[in-house]
């Protein structure tokens, strides 16, 4: 790396940085697992693992449904070069590496604001510094909430002395 892509780099990251510090806020990245198959049903259940991110910088990116084309679809007659439908309740999402040192699948899920969101479209930032994610939460979900919960064993003994 030479250093104009090192300085263009440390610029990223310190505009990343600013965007955490100020935006950021906690969340869940759900990843399925191949889980232990039962022999004598058939069945396999997969494994859940859960990675926390500790400052997921998300905003809404529609309040509307709205489909966007490129002007060459109306202007020529042509088929559309890019497009898309934007559904109300998605979100775009950024995940710094620095939060979240593995590599981010379709399949994996996000967990925010006790929803499930689902992975539509993920885009690698320059420099491999983060992700940024179009997300989606599914109407038909109930509201998802993890729970961590940490187990004390409590023992009391009492002895009465005659």
């Amino acid at each position: 790396m030479n250093f104009r892509e090192k300085t263009k780099r440390r610029n990223v990251r310190g505009i990343l940085y600013q965007a955490r510090r100020q935006w950021g806020v906690p969340a869940k990245l759900v990843r399925e697992t191949s889980g232990v198959f039962d022999t004598k049903t058939g069945k396999s259940s997969p494994t859940r693992v859960y990675h926390d991110i500790r400052q997921f910088v998300t905003w809404q990116a529609m309040t509307a449904q709205k489909f966007e084309y490129d002007m060459s679809y109306v202007a020529a007659n042509k088929n559309f070069t890019y497009g898309g439908l934007f559904e109300v309740g998605d979100r775009v999402a950024i995940i710094d590496r620095a939060d979240l040192d593995l590599e981010i699948k379709l399949s994996d899920w996000i967990i925010y604001d006790s929803k499930r969101f689902t992975i539509k479209r993920l885009t690698e930032l320059d420099f491999n510094v983060g992700y940024m994610l179009h997300l989606r939460v599914l109407a038909q979900d109930p509201p998802y909430q993890v729970i961590d919960k940490e187990v004390i064993h409590v023992v009391s003994v009492e002895q009465e002395v005659t």
